[in-house]
């Protein structure tokens, strides 16, 4: 179906709320292969209590039907208010949605909804930008147990292309997972965790954003983990006003291109990167400090450099900003 397009897919109609809304309780539904378009409130919409296990797949979000062109100037979907266990886009190609206006999750009780396998802010080509004045996905207060995307590249989401930021996570927000996903080129933050706690950041590649890669900020209990993060103007990762209690970086002694020395907070996890400034775009492995601080790291192959960054993360998951880089010495 197409929604809020005239029959030409070039012009949207003026829907006055939504172009396709599922509420009230809808369950176990599936909205697959529809042209949605809205310059009202959403091209998508899923709301209420009872409105799970539904799927949304394969579909143009506020995009013409080639999903190459902006259409609706609306937000493009939005999953609120105890709207739970549904699932956007899919582990094939055929289940990708294209998105143009971002993602809204909001709501007491949204709970275990999956954005999975999405090109958010991207064309179906997957290389020309969907621009919008809006933020990829944005996380409000009450959402519960969000992945966003997930453990294998087919669940990855691509996250480009937004003037407010690719990931905004608000307060009163908990255990959101954003993993795997590719999130470049997007204004401000590639993520922008805001008071809120227990976001796990994991195996991302984060780059050429142009705030930094990860901003934490008044919380605490963020983890990141073997995230390649690179080619920022600001700092990789930044903690902002007491994020993650500011844990301190390590510090780096000189690395040899089979290991590195160094100190951080006790009990921590160390993980190593190689970078070519002062971030971290391939993760090289983990150690453990000891009781002092103290760790070693063994290469399990060659250090790439030529730099050499290290981040740390206590043992309540809270993860600390980059190292200062060291230039990798030759000396083994």
């Amino acid at each position: 179906n197409w929604a809020g397009l005239d029959a030409t897919g070039e012009k949207a109609l003026s829907n006055g709320l939504d172009g396709i809304s599922l509420e009230g309780g809808s369950a176990a539904n599936r909205v697959e292969g529809n042209v949605a378009v809205s310059l009202a409130r959403m091209a998508i919409m899923l709301s209420d209590w009872g409105t799970s296990f539904n799927t949304v797949a394969g579909n143009r979000i506020n995009t013409d039907p080639s999903g190459t062109r902006v259409i609706g100037t609306a937000p493009g979907l939005a999953v609120n208010y105890g709207a739970s266990y549904n699932r956007v886009g899919g582990t094939h190609s055929e289940d990708r949605n294209v998105i143009a206006g971002g993602i809204h999750m909001a709501g007491q009780g949204a709970t275990g909804n999956l954005i999975i396998g999405n090109s958010i802010g991207v064309a179906v080509t997957g290389e020309q930008p969907l621009a919008t004045d809006a933020r990829g996905t944005w996380v409000f207060a009450g959402v519960r147990r969000l992945f966003i995307g997930g453990t294998t590249p087919a669940e990855a989401n691509r996250i480009s292309n937004h003037a407010q930021g690719g990931i905004r996570i608000d307060p009163g927000v908990d255990d959101v997972f954003v993993g795997g996903n590719l999130i470049s080129g997007n204004g401000s933050h590639g993520i922008d965790i805001y008071h809120a706690e227990g976001t796990a950041v994991e195996r991302n590649t984060i780059t050429a954003n142009t705030g930094s890669a990860v901003a934490i900020r008044d919380s605490a209990c963020n983890t990141l983990r073997q995230n390649s993060i690179y080619n920022h103007r600001q700092p990789g990762i930044v903690l902002v006003n007491g994020g993650n209690r500011g844990l301190a970086a390590p510090v780096v002694a000189t690395p040899t291109p089979t290991g590195v020395r160094g100190r951080a907070c006790p009990l921590c996890t160390i993980e190593i990167f190689s970078d070519d400034q002062d971030e971290g775009r391939v993760y090289e492995g983990t150690a453990v400090a000891d009781q002092t601080g103290a760790f070693t790291f063994a290469a399990p192959r060659a250090l790439r450099g030529p730099n050499i960054t290290a981040t740390a993360t206590d043992p309540e998951g809270s993860t600390s900003a980059f190292s200062t880089p060291v230039a990798l010495s030759a000396a083994r």
